[in-house]
């Protein structure tokens, strides 16, 4: 369980965090990059570390559209 002040710091650590790619994002109108360093596992296959590259844009609130670029071994893939 965690602690009170463990509870405040990580939240310290989330507002630090988004209003850092807040300013990040304000010189930059568009950031294109992979979802994933491989093509898109099967459902029943996929662990957190598939989705690490966007991960940083969904904690801190900012919009992400994600579009295949190719078909790899039938699945979707955004990088090559």
């Amino acid at each position: 369980m965690l602690t009170a002040e463990q509870i405040e710091r990580g939240r310290f650590e989330w507002e630090r965090f988004s209003r850092d790619m807040a300013a990040f994002m304000r010189d930059f109108e568009l950031v294109l990059a992979p979802v994933a360093p491989r093509p898109a596992p099967r459902h029943d296959m996929w662990t957190m570390e598939e989705y690490l590259y966007t991960l940083p844009y969904s904690l801190t609130g900012q919009p992400v559209v994600v579009l295949p670029f190719g078909v790899e071994d039938g699945l979707p893939t955004a990088c090559r």
